[in-house]
């Protein structure tokens, strides 16, 4: 049979036992309450991300002929100096 005194250590040690059980259900719902958190910010930024990919497919179309725009009038400038002689000086 258990003395008083191991039953009073026993039973301390199960209350000490019931306190540690409840700071860790604590910390688990902290942190499972965490990571939703972090899960829906992580959905918010690839939201945002899916929208600058498509701002960026409208800047590169604008880019594109913003460039092709250039690259006519740069054209027809050479047409237009070769046609009116070019480097040919007059004698």
């Amino acid at each position: 049979m258990t003395s008083p005194e191991e039953t009073a250590q026993l039973k301390a040690d199960i209350v000490e036992l019931r306190i540690d059980h409840r700071a860790i259900n604590q910390r688990m719902t902290t942190l499972e309450r965490q990571a939703a958190v972090d899960e829906e910010r992580q959905k918010q930024v690839l939201e945002k991300l899916d929208g600058l990919k498509v701002d960026y497919g409208k800047l590169n179309g604008h880019l594109t002929w913003i460039i092709r725009v250039l690259v006519g009038a740069i054209i027809a400038a050479f047409i237009t100096f070769m046609v009116k002689g070019g480097l040919h000086v007059a004698p």
